[in-house]
């Protein structure tokens, strides 16, 4: 399987889950970016990123999450995190980002 996978959930949220697996490197980051982007252009109005099987952080999952809150807040679309293990949580928060992305349990 790629880095991510996605599936739709019907109902009048019109809501996007986007499954990432894993992000090690440009081209795995590129892919995934790409996948946002069809999303957002697809009309829907939230986008959940989900990182249940994520288990480390890098400066370059950081850099993606900053620039998928940037993409969707100029879309018009909600960007929720889930499944977020705690220690990537802790780090993820100790980073700040807390402040501009919403992380649900």
């Amino acid at each position: 399987m790629g880095p991510a996978s996605t599936e739709s959930t019907a109902g009048s949220e019109h809501s996007e889950i986007l499954v990432v697996d894993h992000l090690n490197g440009f081209e795995e980051i590129e892919k995934v970016k790409g996948q946002v982007r069809m999303i957002l252009r697809s009309g829907r109005g939230n986008l959940t990123l989900d990182f249940e099987s994520l288990n480390t952080v890098s400066s370059d999952l950081i850099n993606f999450l900053l620039w998928c809150q940037m993409e969707c807040s100029r879309n018009f679309v909600d960007l929720k995190v889930r499944h977020v293990m705690p220690d990537v949580l802790r780090v993820l928060r100790f980073a700040g980002l807390n402040q501009v992305v919403m992380f649900e349990d």
